[in-house]
């Protein structure tokens, strides 16, 4: 397993499309930059979007979630407008639409969150709980789909104590036999550890 994407041209234009129109749009927008099973023509990225309705993306819509607070693995007082959510939410909402996937690389502007809301979706046919966090949302979907390598890479940081708990947090999801984390930082990148 490793995460090659970083090192085609096709990433870089994608990168740098991505990190002008945040600058357009001067505001905190994170994305989410993918490809799968190692090929360019799959590559893809997704925005984080304001939670409104109707769920739609760029590419075709979302699956419907119930997203809002849990409790005992389940969403007790569901949010207003179920649309939109980090860009990782976003993928996983997605899922459905990928077939055939042995290999997911993932570039995550900011490190995976440990607040987004818990969600109960339709994956496979099988209504399941997905926890809250979106770092806890990848280690779901490693989880979920053994067979699928997941090749994580993340650029910025929090600060503080969020972005300890975020590091520990990817830490833990290196240590599954399907996944990998790295950071990215001026164009190349590094497997975590322990000191963020």
């Amino acid at each position: 397993m490793s995460f090659a994407m970083h090192l085609t041209n096709e990433f870089q234009k994608a990168l740098n499309a991505c990190n002008s129109y945040r600058q357009q749009i001067q505001g905190d927008t994170e994305f989410l930059i993918y490809r799968l099973n190692s090929s360019n023509r799959s590559m893809g990225n997704l925005f984080s979007m304001a939670h409104q309705t109707p769920m739609r993306t760029g590419f075709g819509g979302i699956k419907e979630a119930v997203k809002g607070k849990a409790k005992n693995n389940r969403i007790t007082r569901p949010h207003r407008h179920q649309g939109g959510g980090h860009a990782e939410e976003i993928f996983l909402r997605s899922m459905h639409k990928f077939e055939s996937v042995s290999k997911v690389e993932m570039f995550i502007s900011l490190i995976p969150c440990d607040r987004s809301s818990a969600m109960q979706i339709n994956l496979d046919n099988e209504d399941v709980f997905v926890p809250s966090g979106c770092g806890a949302k990848l280690k779901f979907l490693a989880e979920r789909y053994p067979n699928i390598s997941w090749e994580i890479c993340y650029e910025r940081i929090y600060d503080g104590n969020t972005g300890q708990r975020t590091h520990q947090y990817m830490i833990k999801l290196s240590t599954f036999h399907n996944a990998n984390v790295y950071r990215y930082n001026a164009g190349s990148i590094s497997s975590i550890s322990s000191p963020v």
